[in-house]
């Protein structure tokens, strides 16, 4: 998929307008990290990297790495 699609999960609630699976269908590898959760810090590009504000369940970003 296109790093567009990844975009546009900004802004929407974790687990109310996107689920695990909504993710899984953008990228097949991908991690979702809420607050500030830990991760390793290697490459992949083909990874999509979804953050969530932990408090308002909210998609901050979405990396691409």
């Amino acid at each position: 998929m296109s790093q567009a699609d990844g975009e546009a999960l900004v802004g929407k609630t974790w687990e109310t307008d996107v689920t695990k699976a909504d993710v899984d269908k953008i990228a097949a590898t991908n991690r979702i990290l809420v607050g500030n959760a830990m991760a390793t810090m290697d490459f992949r590009p083909e990874r999509l990297n979804v953050h969530v504000n932990e408090d308002t369940k909210m998609i901050d970003r979405v990396t691409w790495g």
